[in-house]
């Protein structure tokens, strides 16, 4: 099994504020949103709130309300703007799509149209009478670990890319690790040849 995490790991930037964007482009009142947002991020960094605090701090701002097909749509669009880098490229997809997965914090809204026939785990939004009304699932740190456990009863992972040590918890169960920063990888866990 070969786990791969998405922002700044198979491409160089984070995601989610973007999409926050592209589902807003016509909203009057997003430069407020923006300013209210920003200061959930104040907190976030002071440790005031966690990661999951702040996604539904941007999901209650930028997201409550939308239709379920606005939101797809959305995503179809997103995801064609994004642009993958090298690890993608020369690594990602040297790998048997059978053994590779995509498990990540972003939106599987947009992901699941970034890799169609590929392996994602991702971030849910919560949908009732085809609206958005909070965030289900923040697939960061610890859940990662808990869904590669329970869902897909795995206990080891042979080769793990992130850019984070927020995965720390999956880092622990792979044998090779890994790090990306600025698009170049560094292996900080295991043997190149294993």
């Amino acid at each position: 099994m070969v786990v791969f995490d998405f922002d700044k790991t198979l491409i160089d930037k984070d995601t989610i504020w973007g999409f926050y964007k592209e589902v807003n482009e016509n909203n009057h009142s997003f430069g407020i949103k923006r300013g209210l947002y920003f200061i959930f991020v104040i907190f976030y960094k002071m440790r005031l709130i966690s990661n999951t605090g702040l996604k539904k701090a941007g999901v209650f701002l930028f997201l409550r309300g939308k239709k379920k097909e606005y939101i797809l749509q959305r995503g179809v669009s997103y995801a064609k703007s994004l642009t993958l880098n090298q690890v993608y490229h020369q690594d990602y997809r040297t790998y048997n799509p059978e053994s590779r997965w995509v498990i990540s914090a972003s939106f599987e809204e947009y992901l699941i149209n970034v890799f169609p026939e590929d392996k994602v785990v991702a971030s849910q939004l919560m949908y009732k009478n085809e609206k958005v009304i909070g965030l289900a699932c923040n697939m960061f740190g610890s859940e990662k670990l808990k869904y590669i456990e329970s869902l897909l009863q795995v206990e080891a992972i042979d080769v793990f890319y992130t850019d984070s040590y927020s995965d720390r918890p999956l880092m622990d169960v792979a044998k090779n690790v890994y790090m990306i920063k600025n698009g170049e990888k560094a292996l900080i866990k295991g043997l190149e040849n294993d």
